[in-house]
């Protein structure tokens, strides 16, 4: 009887213990199954963070280029018109925005003057910017260059 028991007994916490090592498995299954799925969606995001960043700097180097470009630009526009301003000086007005309201429409000018007319010549081999010609003589108020 004290073995029959015993016995009894032992089929019992067998019969428990297999009933929670099933239940762990399960659980454990579980846990593999939704760890897979984060490791999944966790690749997903990185490549979409990489997808961002490789975007984000291509587009700052696009804007970084056109920065560039539009320093140039303006270095360049920055530099015609200190050109145009010791043009203006040379020719006796004070300041560029004085010489461009006195000249008026340019069509007025077409028939009336020509270059020769104010004593400028050109340089054009040299690439030079207009300059006085020394047979002129400076007029009553400019200065004499």
């Amino acid at each position: 009887m004290i073995i029959s028991s015993l016995e009894k007994s032992n089929k019992s916490m067998l019969e428990d213990l297999r009933n929670r090592l099933h239940d762990s498995n399960t659980a454990i299954v579980s846990l593999l199954s939704k760890n897979q799925n984060l490791e999944g969606e966790m690749e997903e995001l990185r490549k979409a963070k990489d997808e961002e960043v490789k975007a984000k700097d291509e587009q700052a180097k696009k804007l970084k280029e056109e920065a560039l470009d539009s320093a140039d630009k303006l270095a360049d526009l920055r530099e015609r018109v200190d050109n145009y301003e010791k043009i203006a000086r040379r020719m006796g007005v004070d300041d560029a925005s004085s010489m461009v309201s006195s000249l008026g429409s340019a069509s007025s000018y077409e028939s009336d003057m020509t270059s020769d007319d104010l004593g400028i010549t050109t340089d054009e081999e040299a690439g030079r910017f207009p300059t006085m010609s020394p047979s002129r003589k400076p007029q009553e108020g400019e200065e004499e260059v």
